[in-house]
């Protein structure tokens, strides 16, 4: 689930497509792995680019289980998610 996109709150990014979503440049955003039994880590691919997760390791009882980023400056910042390529988008900070 990425949480600040002005598409709709809450949106899920689903393997085989491209999500995207569109926030005010300096705002955050929040992918949110609590409901996965995948490993994940959002990798930011291009420029602009944000600093990319942790792995978070479902099975680990005292992992944080979402992960949080600025979009510092206006652009599209497109990532994917090192455990399954299929899972990317673009993030559009305006």
């Amino acid at each position: 689930i990425l949480c600040g996109c002005d598409q709709a709150a809450n949106t899920v990014a689903n393997t085989g497509s491209t999500l995207t979503c569109t926030v005010p440049a300096g705002h955050w955003v929040v992918f949110d792995f609590s409901a996965t039994q995948t490993r994940r880590q959002i990798l930011s691919n291009g420029t602009p680019s944000f600093a990319s997760s942790t792995i978070v390791d479902p099975a680990d009882k005292k992992a944080v289980k979402s992960f949080a980023t600025q979009l510092t400056q206006a652009g599209t910042y497109s990532y994917s998610d090192a455990f399954d390529p299929g899972l990317s988008g673009n993030l559009i900070a305006r």
